[in-house]
């Protein structure tokens, strides 16, 4: 691991080579970047793109650190968009449950939980509720565009929010479900459109467009708020 000095901010960052033709970076944490390179760039050139993205790495970073408060503090959760305080209660009469009162999400368990163990239940339930709201918003969408897909899967990726395969299986990542409502139009839209063109060529972006007009403000909002969308 090297580490390179952002404005005054030291940085850690980690270089994975490949036969690729261009760079890409990604704040990992707070501290540290990694990045994929083709394999014969030099270091130096690698930190001067860096430096050019000082930016762009400093706000991302600061995302990052609103991220890891969140977790540390368990108290807030996000769900299409809005933030909701955690109101944890202990009901020995009752199973796990989770649900939204107003302004609160309530947690209630049986038992005290681990933190692990109640962040891992939490991921179960964003993951059913996100195969439900995903489900009918691409059954929505495919019926508007005169479209039919296979099967939909929701995952737990790092860097994908969707896919659509081969078979005309359409993949989401279940932490689209924390972003606003338009924002999970907008991805299912972009999934279901490569149902009928699997590249994004001008004709994929018409289509996508004649759906969802401003889609590369929404396609934006996902770049830019992408990394706030962890439990």
């Amino acid at each position: 691991m090297k580490t390179i000095k952002l404005d005054s901010k030291v940085f850690t960052y980690e270089i994975k080579r490949s036969k690729r033709k261009t760079i890409a970076l990604r704040v990992v944490s707070k501290g540290t970047i990694k990045i994929s390179a083709p394999l014969m760039i030099s270091v130096k050139t690698i930190e001067d793109i860096i430096r050019e993205k000082t930016s762009w790495i400093l706000d991302n970073a600061k995302k990052q650190e609103e991220i890891e408060a969140r977790f540390r503090n368990r108290n807030k959760i996000l769900f299409l968009g809005k933030e909701y305080c955690i109101e944890r209660e202990i009901n020995k009469d009752k199973t796990f449950d989770f649900k939204i009162d107003g302004e609160i999400f309530k947690i209630i368990f049986p038992r005290v939980l681990e933190e692990q163990e109640e962040k891992e239940l939490l991921m179960r339930w964003m993951k059913n509720e996100s195969r439900k709201i995903l489900k009918a918003r691409t059954d929505f969408y495919c019926k508007l565009l005169e479209l039919s897909y296979n099967e939909i899967h929701i995952k737990d990726q790092k860097t994908l929010w969707g896919s659509c395969s081969s078979k005309d299986n359409i993949n989401y990542n279940y932490r689209i479900i924390m972003a606003p409502i338009e924002i999970v139009d907008y991805l299912v839209v972009h999934e279901a459109c490569h149902l009928v063109h699997r590249d994004h060529g001008k004709a994929y972006w018409n289509l996508v467009g004649s759906v969802i007009p401003d889609y590369k403000e929404r396609r934006a909002w996902l770049k830019n708020n992408g990394l706030l969308l962890k439990i």
